[in-house]
């Protein structure tokens, strides 16, 4: 029978990573199990542990590192009592078992630790802000899509669509809701929540205070003040909310009142302070009201992808005011 050569340190420590070819592992077994020159196969084995333990201890915590390297060193003194050459195939198949749970060992306390890190690096904010001048249309993460009107936005974190669906919203905007009955659908402006299912409905904060109003197209929602709930939406019914939370419930046409999605702007009896509002996030200008009076001054009118001297000279003679216009600077008075 042919001497058996001794393995290169490479070889060994290959072995003991579990890295081996079938043909090079089968080598280093026949030489393992002639029980000879331990302090060398020692030395191997401590450079390959070190190995595994110098890429995990980054992500390991100190009791995990404790407690892997306690049950390396146990499976280290199970795995190499080197039995006689009549042993050899129980000896190796123990040893293909050790250097598996090894493995499994390590990786198991590094991808446990990873995904608490991952934890913490997906919940970081999303924020979606339309510019003004126009509309922004922003499909979400479960394919439900957002209508934000000009300077509208919203904020969602990384782990949306996992659990719930949660979105935080300034401003106003059109939602149509993806149905889904086990992830419900939140929108938080202020102190009001608004629950869906599966179902388009708009949210519109009035500028010159803190009072809202929700508009349900299709489908059911519900809304609630703080913790207390205000009530359930059927199409085509509007929920008005003030600041303090006290609310009416109308009924209203849902498709008039979200037209702005199709680029038309209508106004029924609505104060000339809101609409200007409005109107300056719409063609991104600033209007001025000189004239208090005119602040709380409700109008009716329809415009459709007009230029604002336009929708101004409209506004005047309905309203019965001036206006002026410098650069993007708009005086009414």
């Amino acid at each position: 029978m042919d001497e058996i050569q001794r393995p290169s340190k490479k070889t060994l420590i290959r072995f003991f990573k579990g890295k081996s070819t079938i043909w090079e592992a089968n080598l280093v077994q026949i030489y393992l199990a002639l029980d000879i020159d331990q302090a060398y196969v020692q030395q191997c084995l401590h450079e390959a542990s070190a190995d595994f333990y110098a890429n995990s201890e980054p992500t390991l915590a100190i009791s995990d590192n404790d407690i892997a390297w306690k049950t390396f060193e146990e499976l280290k003194s199970t795995r190499y009592s080197y039995p006689k050459p009549n042993n050899f195939w129980k000896y190796a198949i123990a040893a293909a078992i050790v250097v598996c749970l090894s493995v499994t060992l390590i990786l198991f306390n590094r991808t446990h630790l990873l995904d608490k890190q991952t934890e913490v690096v997906t919940l970081k904010q999303h924020h979606f802000m339309a510019t003004k001048g126009r509309v922004n249309m922003i499909t979400l993460p479960d394919s439900s899509v957002v209508s934000l009107f000009p300077g509208a936005s919203i904020d969602f974190t990384s782990n949306f669509n996992e659990n719930d669906r949660r979105i935080k919203l300034s401003g106003k905007a059109y939602f149509k809701v993806k149905h889904n009955t086990a992830k419900p659908f939140y929108v938080s402006t202020d102190n009001l929540t608004t629950k869906v299912l599966g179902t388009s409905f708009q949210i519109n904060p009035a500028k010159s205070n803190k009072s809202y109003a929700i508009t349900l197209l299709t489908g059911k929602i519900a809304v609630s003040y703080k913790s207390a709930h205000l009530g359930v939406l059927l199409p085509n019914q509007q929920l008005n909310v003030d600041s303090l939370g006290k609310h009416t419930l109308t009924t209203v046409d849902a498709a008039h009142l979200t037209a702005w999605t199709l680029g038309e702007l209508r106004y029924e009896q609505i104060p000339l302070v809101e609409i200007c509002k409005e109107l300056e996030d719409w063609y991104a200008v600033k209007i001025n009201i000189t004239n208090k009076h005119l602040l709380n001054k409700r109008l009716t009118a329809n415009f459709k992808r007009q230029p604002i001297t336009t929708v101004l000279e409209v506004l005047s003679l309905t309203g019965g005011f001036k206006y002026a216009i410098v650069n993007q600077q708009i005086t009414i008075y």
